[in-house]
């Protein structure tokens, strides 16, 4: 079990801390990418690649060697991150020139932009993947025992990270949807004297009418004080005009 006289549970530690306090989803996995590159001996280049649905991306990089890599990945389909995310463990390196699993990524990027060794960690909470944490260096046999476990030891605290900051920003979007969604239902009741109900009924009808989210129709009322106008209402619908050509039901 580490104890504070353990100098890898005395850096990760300060990872953590530093992490925790960026601002931000971006501003968290730049904080990574830089303290893998100046904690893991044999990084000279890191960044970090994240899974969107299908999709996969580098958001954050240190040094143009992992962005480079990391992008003949996604065009060629084949590498260490991508084997990383797929097969849930640490993938290494020490000769991508030669290594059989990447016939066409290793021999590339081993010639241009000159990486010839990497190691991948997986980024996950409770069997979630969020994507891989990617460490380039120019030389061969770069990456020792220790730094594969120093960077899963990191890894570990950057999903944690990741996940603190993901659920923070979506708290935070639904509070301020429903701030808004309150000012405009505001703006409403007061100009044509509406009951609540009446109102947030209006702002979904808008919407409807306009293909457009309730929060950003809520948005439009706040920032221009005016209301939208909603096409004529069919017979039976109970819609009634309001004043402007807004109709309210």
């Amino acid at each position: 079990m580490p104890t504070s006289d353990d100098p890898l549970a005395v850096w990760i530690a300060e990872a953590s801390r530093e992490m925790e306090g960026q601002d931000g989803e971006q501003a968290t996995l730049r904080a990574a990418t830089r303290l893998a590159v100046v904690n893991i001996d044999g990084a000279t280049s890191a960044s970090v690649s994240i899974v969107s649905g299908r999709q996969i991306a580098t958001p954050a990089w240190d040094g143009e060697l992992a962005r480079e890599c990391d992008r003949l990945q996604y065009l060629l389909g084949e590498g260490p991150c991508l084997d990383s995310i797929a097969e849930r463990h640490a993938v290494r390196s020490p000769s991508l020139a030669y290594d059989e699993r990447w016939p066409v990524w290793g021999p590339r990027v081993a010639d241009d932009p000159g990486a010839h060794s990497v190691l991948s960690v997986r980024l996950f909470t409770d069997g979630h993947a969020f994507g891989a944490l990617n460490m380039y260096s120019p030389a061969k046999d770069a990456f020792s025992d220790q730094d594969q476990e120093e960077a899963t030891a990191l890894a570990a605290h950057i999903a944690i990270a990741l996940a603190a900051v993901r659920q923070s920003d979506s708290l935070l979007a639904g509070l301020d949807s429903r701030s808004v969604i309150g000012q405009a239902m505001g703006i409403i009741m007061e100009r044509f004297d509406l009951a609540p109900p009446v109102a947030l009924s209006l702002l979904g009808r808008i919407a409807s009418s306009t293909q457009t989210k309730v929060r950003d129709v809520a948005r439009e009322i706040v920032t221009t004080r005016s209301v939208p106008t909603l096409h004529a209402a069919e017979p039976g619908t109970g819609v009634l005009p309001l004043e402007g050509g807004s109709a309210v039901g």
